[in-house]
């Protein structure tokens, strides 16, 4: 058990340091710097291996990289704009419904069917984050797009569904055998804080900037990309491969839990009764969801390896 909530506490702590350092720095420019970063330090890290394999495989599924390294670009962009304009807590658990967005996804592409106790579980689960659109910060409140709901909502929302469709064509990588999950992984942060770095460019967001180099600053950053983008999801993959992929998903709502209790103590976010509510339905959601599932896990043990690990990106 401890490796996969060590993984879920670096990677909701990650969260924060994110949060803290976009209050200085524009979205594009943050996720520029943060996944170039990372990126080459995995990639420095698999270069054996990138060298071994040929980098004419890469060549070879440049169309796919390219695919999900846009779909990383546009989901970590939405992810940050959100971030940026919202409470912490409220975008970890709108973000939580990534596996109802996945069932959404296996029905559309591939046909799978649901059983009517996930139907209601997918249903509970959308109730619970509806419950969280009444909840805005004062910064939000002036961002509205249309009725109750505000832009960065709309953002951490359309995050989801873009990263789940990313991560699928992924997977169809990780089938092939022709690399592992942390070598894509390098290879999409890599590409997308690249992209992000031209585009702040472009954007003029460092002409003028109101950046004060620090030492504090040079510590968020560093946490996030060791202890979030290298560790975290490090230990993340390790768990996948030995762990049942449905515990370990319904443990993964410790994230949102973990983000919302350090956004309370650092960025004094509001502990309300409505988020409560909204928690304990998404997680009720997400237990029916997953309760067949849970059922075979409780006779045959969580350690246990169903599928194709799949890398993850917060």
């Amino acid at each position: 058990m401890l490796p996969i909530f060590a993984s879920f506490f670096l990677i909701g702590s990650s969260i924060a340091a994110n949060k803290a350092l976009l209050f200085t720095l524009p979205p594009i420019l943050f996720v520029g710097i943060r996944m170039t970063i990372a990126g080459l330090v995995v990639v420095a890290m698999k270069s054996r291996t990138y060298i071994r394999r040929g980098l004419h495989r890469i060549w070879q599924d440049a169309g796919i990289l390219a695919i999900t390294s846009g779909t990383n670009l546009v989901m970590s962009l939405s992810k940050a704009y959100a971030y940026k304009n919202s409470f912490s807590s409220k975008i970890a658990f709108l973000c939580s419904i990534d596996p109802f967005v996945t069932a959404f996804y296996a029905y559309i592409l591939f046909g799978d069917r649901l059983s009517w106790k996930q139907l209601i579980g997918v249903c509970i689960g959308f109730l619970g984050t509806s419950v969280l659109i009444f909840q805005s910060s004062p910064l939000e409140s002036t961002l509205k797009a249309f009725s109750i709901f505000s832009w960065p909502e709309l953002a951490a929302i359309f995050s989801v569904f873009v990263g789940r469709y990313g991560w699928i064509k992924v997977q169809q990588l990780l089938r092939t055998e022709r690399y592992q999950p942390l070598e894509i992984n390098g290879i999409n942060m890599t590409l997308t804080g690249v992209a992000c770095l031209f585009a702040a460019w472009g954007f003029h967001e460092t002409v003028g900037l109101n950046f004060t180099v620090t030492s504090s600053t040079f510590g968020l950053l560093g946490y996030s990309i060791i202890a979030g983008n290298i560790i975290g999801f490090g230990i993340f993959a390790y768990v996948l491969k030995h762990y049942n992929i449905t515990f370990v998903s319904l443990a993964g709502f410790t994230v949102p839990i973990i983000v919302s209790i350090l956004g309370f103590i650092f960025f004094d976010e509001p502990m309300s009764l409505g988020l409560g509510i909204a928690a304990a339905t998404i997680f009720a959601g997400l237990f029916l969801f997953y309760y067949d599932e849970l059922r075979g896990i409780k006779h045959s043990g969580t350690k246990v390896k169903l599928q194709q690990p799949r890398p993850k990106s917060w």
